[in-house]
C-alpha cells in the first residue's frame, strides 16, 4: 500500500552547487526535507508477514517498508532485515512485520534543513529517516539516495566538515551534539567529541568543580 502525500504546495528543489557553495562558506543549506523527501511512502499494517514485505519490495522495487500500526508507523523492515532476520536464521517467511522490523523508528520534520537530517542519518548509523508531521503522521520518507540526487556529494561533504573540524577543534561547525542530541551550528570538537556551546560550559563547569575538590 502506497500512501500518497498532498502535492497542494509545491516547494522548489534546492540547486546543487549553489547549495554546497553555500556549505564551504559555513553557511546551513537553505533548502528543508520536504523540498527532497519521497511523497509516496509503501506501507504495510504490522500484522502482514515477512512474505508480503518481500513481495510489495519486489513489485515496487525498493529496498525498504515503512510498519504501521493503527494508522501510525511504527517501524522499518529493509531487505537487509529480512535477510539478517528471516533467511539466516531460517525463520518461516510467516513471521509477523512486528516481530522483525527495526524499531524504534528514526523521524523527521518536513521543515527540518536536510543538512540537520544528514548528520541525525550519520549520528544513528542509517540511511532513511521517515517524515512526519506535528501530528506525528508519516507524510514522506528520506532516504541518502535522495540527498544525492538532490546534492551529489553533501554525505561526503558533511563527513569531511566533521574531519576538518578534529583538525581544528576551535572552529565552529553545524550538527549533532554528541551530549544533548540538539542540532547547533556552534559546534566544537572537545576531546574528540562534537559539542554545542552549552554542552561545552557544562563540561567547563564540572571540571572546574573537579579542580577545586
Amino acid at each position: 500500500m502506497a500512501m500518497n502525500v498532498s502535492d497542494d504546495e509545491k516547494v522548489q528543489r534546492p540547486h546543487p552547487l549553489r547549495a554546497l557553495a553555500r556549505i564551504f562558506r559555513g553557511e546551513k543549506p537553505s533548502f528543508p526535507v520536504n523540498a527532497v523527501m519521497k511523497k509516496s511512502v509503501v506501507v504495510l499494517d504490522s500484522s502482514r508477514t515477512a512474505l508480503d514485505a518481500a513481495k510489495t519490495m519486489e513489485k515496487n522495487r525498493i529496498g525498504s517498508i515503512v510498519v504501521i500500526e493503527k494508522g501510525k508507523a511504527i517501524g522499518i523492515v529493509t531487505e537487509r532485515d529480512l535477510v539478517r532476520r528471516i533467511l539466516s536464521k531460517k525463520k518461516a517467511a510467516t513471521a509477523k512485520l512486528k516481530s522483525i522490523m527495526s524499531s524504534p523508528l528514526r523521524v523527521v520534520k518536513p521543515n527540518v534543513e536536510v543538512e540537520e537530517a544528514v548528520m541525525a542519518m550519520r549520528k544513528h548509523g542509517i540511511k532513511k529517516l521517515a517524515v512526519v508531521d506535528a501530528e506525528g503522521r508519516l507524510i514522506g520518507i528520506l532516504t541518502d539516495t535522495d540527498v544525492t540526487r538532490a546534492m551529489p556529494g553533501m554525505l561526503d561533504l558533511t563527513k569531511e566538515i566533521g574531519n576538518y573540524s578534529r583538525l581544528n577543534e576551535k572552529s565552529d561547525t553545524m550538527g549533532i551534539c554528541q551530549k544533548c542530541g540538539m542540532y547547533s551550528d556552534t559546534l566544537q570538537f572537545v576531546e574528540g567529541e562534537a559539542l554545542c556551546e552549552e554542552c561545552r560550559d557544562e563540561e567547563s563547569a564540572h571540571y572546574e568543580t573537579g579542580e577545586e575538590e
